[in-house]
């Protein structure tokens, strides 16, 4: 069992990196938190899980405002609806983003089920695009540092509790997925609470 876990914990490091960041293109904060708890655990380099996210928020956002910017069809309207947006809470996003882009940016950024959306609004609102990425690229720096922290330091006294326990090499197949389960149901819920909502 050894032999065959440290084996694939090789391959994991050789190809992980790739497939880390394409899960980042997916669902950014928990696999962030996921890679850098593992990081912590001397599976990965923790300035390469950093690097990783922002970019691995960073492309779609900038693909959701082009999205936006390509026109505003039916199809994209539908789109944006379906998140259970309002028409008038839709109106009220697009006003902030006209008038005041940062803060409205990093709102929908941050709040569920906002940033998809919210970034093919700033588009419709035509947002200069230098502008949009000045605030999207500082935004994804703070977000990508705290989950790459918050996992760092989990994974770090998880692997206290893992050495005295003995249970190290299972414990990271167990935890890791179970983690990213965990917050894709509290996603999913919330995402449900605030179609309600908004």
């Amino acid at each position: 069992m050894s032999v065959s876990f440290f084996s694939w914990l090789g391959n994991l490091q050789v190809h992980g990196y790739l497939f880390i960041f394409l899960l980042m293109l997916i669902e950014g904060p928990i696999i962030t938190a996921a890679a850098a708890f593992a990081a912590s655990l001397g599976f990965f380099n923790v300035w390469v899980i950093l690097l990783l996210s922002i970019f691995g928020n960073l492309i779609p956002d900038t693909l959701f405002f082009f999205l936006g910017r390509s026109g505003r069809t039916k199809p994209i309207e539908y789109f944006v609806r379906k998140f259970g947006l309002s028409k008038k809470k839709i109106k009220e996003l697009e006003k902030g983003l006209r008038e005041h882009a940062g803060k409205t940016i990093t709102f929908v950024k941050l709040v569920p089920p906002l940033p998809i959306p919210g970034l093919i609004l700033t588009g419709f609102a035509k947002v200069p695009f230098k502008k949009f990425l000045y605030i999207d690229v500082i935004v994804n720096v703070i977000y990508s540092v705290f989950f790459v922290i918050a996992g760092f330091y989990l994974g770090f006294a998880a692997s206290q509790i893992f050495s005295y326990f003995k249970i190290g090499q299972y414990a990271i197949l167990l935890l890791i997925p179970l983690a990213i389960l965990v917050y894709l149901v509290y996603k999913k819920l919330s995402l449900r609470i605030k179609r309600g909502v908004l």
